[in-house]
Order: C-alpha cells, then structure tokens, then sequence
C-alpha cells in the first residue's frame, strides 16, 4: 500500500476541485453527450456483451483516476519548485 501524502489527502478531500469541474459547461456538454451514446450504443448489445462492457469501463475510470491523481500530484510538486525556484534564483 502506497503512503498517504498530504498532496493525496488535499485531492481526496478538496470538494472544490469536483465542484469546478461540475460548473464546467464544457464537461457537462460532453458527459451530456457521452451518455447519450452510451445509451444507444449499450441498447445494440447482448446482456453478455454489455457485462464486458461494464468491465472495461471499470477498469477505464480505474485508469483515469490514477491518471488525474498523479497528474494532480506532479502539478503542485512542480508549482512548488517553480516558486522556490523564483524565490532563491540569483
């Protein structure tokens, strides 16, 4: 098991970051239309089919929280080296 940071504590508990994605017009047109072709596409599948697709999809959100968590991590770490980096630069 990975140790808990506090950059992991802040991502996990920070509510507004969530928030500023839901305000996002764009993320909702996209969701929006995700699920509008979701919902036509699942309907052409077999009860088996869809169950699989339910995997992958599991697996996908698996995969993009991984992605944004270390995205995030990465973006303060090096935040925080540029402004030390402006702060004792010679």
């Amino acid at each position: 098991i990975m140790e808990r940071s506090i950059i992991d504590y802040v991502y996990e508990t920070d509510e507004s970051i969530y928030d500023e994605v839901k305000k996002s017009k764009e993320y909702r047109e996209a969701s929006e239309r995700a699920l509008k072709i979701y919902d036509k596409f699942t309907k052409t599948l077999t009860d088996e089919q869809k169950e699989e697709l339910e995997k992958f999809l599991e697996n996908e959100a698996e995969q993009e929280d991984m992605r944004v968590r270390i995205t995030f991590r990465c973006g303060i770490k090096y935040g925080l080296r540029l402004a030390a980096e402006c702060m004792f630069d010679n």
